[in-house]
């Protein structure tokens, strides 16, 4: 009897630019005249029923309401102002706008439940200052506040938005910059901000004999502490390192060009200072500094890329595969 005989039907995949063929499918053909039996393409994946506890009358929550459905998933609008833990639906994913009050108990049944979360944010760079700006970038969170993509991006992102390593740090003068944090926010634990402010003076203090200038929130209005009346940008200007627990402007401050200490608990933290060499920084290096913020610029979006459905498929896409 004939040895069957093994053929690959389809283009062979491109190996360099351009759109890659289908993979081959392989047929076995024998010396029978049956017609050759071709292996069933793999079933595209269910599309997910996700709960949108996002105001979809805002830019960014139309924008991922109709961007999840673009992708190919079942989008369920959802008040969280109106949600009941009686009233409780199961989703294969949910989505919030941060974690306000009204959103807690949800967002812990939801946690208790193992089900993904994703969270929409105000961005890093560049970013809005509210739900309702269209020409500024929000971020797709997975899980956890202020979070950010954890796989390889490449730089086209970053470029784009103008963020190149700085050169040096300053070589002399300048007094500590500590910055405050908003009060309540659900990034960070801090309840006293005073008490917190006093211990990083402290620590500060044990390290170094240079002033310390405390930025305070300008959402925090404790009377007991005035208010800069500088901008962030003129305080940095005389500044010779920042300290910050998990603030933004931490980020803003590396991009700056100044050394940073910071919490573990930022996500910029892998390329910050240790505050016991506060007086003797090391340069970030350049390939760090790029890879954490071309993963930042792969983790926020404009409202007009939200829509289309691909920043919701990247970030599901990553998620899933984890």
């Amino acid at each position: 009897m004939p040895r069957p005989q093994v053929v690959v039907i389809g283009k062979t995949p491109l190996t360099g630019g351009g759109e890659r063929s289908p993979p081959p499918t392989t047929v076995t053909l024998g010396s029978s005249s049956e017609s050759p039996k071709l292996k069933p393409d793999p079933q595209p994946p269910k599309p997910l029923n996700v709960g949108v506890f996002v105001d979809t009358a805002t830019p960014v929550g139309g924008a991922i309401y109709q961007g999840v459905k673009a992708a190919g998933d079942h989008a369920s609008g959802r008040n969280v102002q109106c949600w009941k833990r009686n009233e409780f639906e199961a989703f294969d994913t949910v989505i919030f706008m941060g974690i306000p009050p009204a959103a807690e108990e949800a967002v812990a049944m939801y946690r208790e439940l193992l089900t993904p979360i994703f969270f929409v944010e105000l961005g890093h760079i560049k970013r809005a200052c509210n739900s309702h700006q269209t020409d500024k970038y929000y971020q797709l969170c997975v899980n956890a506040l202020a979070s950010i993509a954890t796989d390889l991006c490449s730089d086209d992102r970053r470029l784009a938005l103008g963020v190149e390593r700085p050169k040096t740090y300053k070589k002399q003068g300048g007094y500590i910059l500590l910055l405050g944090q908003k009060p309540g926010d659900a990034q960070h634990d801090i309840r006293d901000m005073i008490g917190w402010k006093t211990r990083q003076c402290k620590a500060i203090q044990e390290v170094t004999d240079r002033p310390i200038k405390f930025r305070k929130h300008p959402k925090d209005l404790n009377p007991r502490e005035s208010a800069s009346t500088n901008t962030l940008e003129q305080d940095f200007e005389g500044a010779w390192a920042v300290v910050t627990h998990n603030s933004n402007a931490g980020l803003k401050a590396l991009m700056y060009g100044l050394p940073v200490v910071a919490d573990p608990s930022a996500f910029f933290a892998p390329i910050c200072q240790d505050l016991a060499n506060i007086d003797k920084p090391k340069a970030v290096k350049k390939k760090d500094f790029e890879s954490l913020f071309n993963r930042i610029a792969y983790s926020q979006w404009l409202p007009s890329e939200l829509v289309t459905g691909e920043p919701w498929r990247r970030i599901k896409q990553c998620c899933l595969a984890s």
